[in-house]
């Protein structure tokens, strides 16, 4: 019986290889490439781990999934740079090869390094990480670039360890091409002296969030629909700091019948689908303002520069903390963050579950279920138990941000049919 509530990030990354994995491999499955299915860890036992992912570590079945395995035959490295692709492929491979590491090291540690590289391009456009480094006169661009990757990833990463495995990892590359003569010098290095990052920081529950006061003192002071959803994305949909930067109309679902919601399928590395609690009003009509703009932008937060067509993170993240300083709101002493807010939607999210559950017992007792959970996981559907945490959590997010999901009467929203033409919906 695995005990999920005591398993470090690590150790479920390591009980999959060491566990899990085998037993693919006996059924005939591929455990480097195939992502088990739901039904498949709930019927082999591993049902826990979907709840252990939720709730100790801000993640979802999904993305652990995708950031440990890689379902293609080569992995899908972000950037066009060849030949920094090419060393990372070496690097691990000489991991494998000549120091024998285990296959849930080099996993991890191939999720840690595609993160970084997927990170160095959308904050410099650039998926090159050797060019500065090539001789001590360009270390200077070398240290820049990749501090606005620390930059990032102390803001994005929940704990100081995951912080500090990124970080090693990057220096032991580059440690592995100072060896082969490739750089001239190590700039990890230098990043982790920027930050206080070290091996002992663990994802703390308690960590500062938005309170619902201040959370009120914020949505006051938004100006415009387009604040007012800069709010419900963070606060009300608990979205990563540049989710909602990317998103467009084909990103939405706001249907009728069930839980409206949004759909990242095609994003690597995040949560597949997320339920829109509250904001659905908001959103619609701002999707009709951007539609009806010159530039007939599809995007929810579209660029004023000509040659971006949406916001990046780094922009969301600058206009959110305008909104809190306007409203004279700080955590510790410090203009909130995203995150923060993200946090505060956690928070939420994670009360909701008592008052789920509570309504789980009665069913629970009457199939004659072990727990709470089996009902949960065995015989709730996706869109009911959305319909469910809609219906917990909206009456205090409603509480917190007045007027959500109000901005009109009867708001539609255009959508498209089989032939590309625009058809209405009516969402009163």
């Amino acid at each position: 019986m695995v005990d999920w509530a005591s398993k470090s990030y690590e150790e479920l990354n390591a009980l999959y290889w060491n566990q899990i994995a085998p037993e693919r491999r006996e059924e005939g499955h591929d455990p480097k490439n195939d992502i088990p299915s739901y039904e498949w860890l709930n019927n082999h036992g591993y049902s826990g781990i979907h709840r252990a992912l939720k709730r100790d570590h801000d993640t979802t079945t999904k993305e652990f999934f995708d950031e440990l395995l890689d379902p293609k035959e080569e992995f899908d490295w972000a950037g066009d740079h060849h030949e920094t692709q090419q060393w990372l492929e070496k690097f691990l491979t000489s991991l494998e090869e000549r120091k024998k590491r285990a296959d849930s090291t080099i996993q991890s540690k191939r999720g840690r390094l595609s993160r970084i590289l997927r990170t160095h391009v959308e904050v410099n456009n650039s998926g090159d990480l050797i060019g500065s480094v090539r001789s001590r006169g360009e270390g200077k661009d070398g240290f820049q670039q990749l501090l606005k990757v620390g930059d990032e990833l102390d803001e994005t990463l929940e704990s100081t360890q995951s912080k500090f495995n990124h970080i090693y990892d990057l220096i032991e590359f580059y440690e592995f091409l100072l060896r082969r003569k490739i750089a001239a010098y190590n700039p990890g290095k230098w990043i982790k002296d920027e930050f206080d990052w070290d091996c002992s920081g663990t994802y703390n529950k308690s960590s500062p969030c938005l309170s619902k006061e201040q959370v009120k003192k914020i949505w006051d002071k938004t100006r415009d629909l387009e604040e007012q959803l800069i709010v419900i994305c963070y606060v009300g949909l608990g979205l990563r700091t540049d989710e909602p930067a990317s998103l467009t109309r084909e990103n939405f679902d706001l249907q009728e019948e069930g839980c409206p919601r949004i759909d990242f399928d095609e994003r690597k590395n995040y949560a597949g689908t997320v339920p829109v609690l509250v904001g659905k009003n908001q959103i619609a009509q701002r999707l009709r303002e951007v539609q009806s703009n010159v530039n007939k932008s599809d995007c929810l937060f579209p660029s004023s520069y000509s040659d971006n067509e949406a916001l990046s993170g780094a922009a969301m993240r600058d206009r959110f903390k305008d909104i809190c300083r306007r409203a004279g709101v700080k955590v510790d002493g410090e203009t909130p963050t995203p995150r923060h807010a993200r946090r505060t939607w956690y928070s939420l999210y994670t009360e909701s579950l008592d008052e789920l559950y509570g309504r789980l017992e009665f069913p629970a007792d009457d199939q004659s279920s072990k727990t709470i959970e089996v009902v949960r996981d065995s015989y709730l559907n996706e869109d009911i138990e959305f319909q469910h945490h809609r219906s917990c959590m909206k009456p205090v997010l409603r509480e917190i941000m007045p007027g959500v999901n109000e901005y009109g009467s009867d708001i539609s929203f255009p959508s498209t049919d089989e032939g590309g033409q625009a058809t209405i919906t009516n969402f009163g």
